[in-house]
């Protein structure tokens, strides 16, 4: 996937979510459609 026209960090991986749990409540993003984070990849 694109990371705005840069590579992502070797061993990472981009990730899209709607939403994200936080202390058990349902956090949306307020400006944007996803959340949008890199994960390591496991091995």
């Amino acid at each position: 996937m694109a990371y705005r026209g840069k590579a992502c960090p070797i061993g990472y991986r981009e990730v899209f979510c709607r939403y994200v749990r936080r202390n058990g409540k349902v956090v949306y993003p307020k400006n944007a459609r996803f959340f949008r984070f890199f994960v390591k990849i496991k091995k």
